[in-house]
């Protein structure tokens, strides 16, 4: 036999060996049936998780700028009793005192100035 002879025999052999390597269709459907809805199923509830995390999100950034609004309100109320605790010490060392009572200076008639 010749070597063309030989290779189409083993040829016919593969081929016959193939028919037995049915593809069963119903089944790969089936099967592509079933990953496409659990994709389905699978993107609804990552949709879902991704729309509440968004919530959760702008429900924090209003508390943030709450507490930012807070925050900067009372640094300035510490800033301004500080301000006021450092000026009474300023005055204490200054030796002010609180005045008892107030009197006021009496313009004469016949003074050098006279207001108008």
């Amino acid at each position: 036999m010749t070597t063309l002879t030989l290779s189409i025999k083993a040829i016919d052999d593969r081929v016959h060996s193939l028919h037995f390597l049915r593809t069963h269709w119903k089944l790969v459907y089936a099967m592509g049936v079933a990953v496409i809805l659990l994709l389905l199923i699978s993107y609804t509830f990552l949709v879902n998780q991704i729309t509440g995390q968004a919530y959760l999100i702008k429900n924090d950034s209003r508390t943030l700028e709450s507490i930012a609004q807070e925050n900067k309100s009372l640094e300035i109320s510490f800033a301004k009793s500080d301000f006021l605790a450092n000026i009474i010490q300023r005055a204490a060392d200054l030796n002010f005192q609180k005045t008892a009572n107030i009197t006021y200076v009496q313009i004469l008639e016949n003074s050098l100035a006279q207001a108008k």
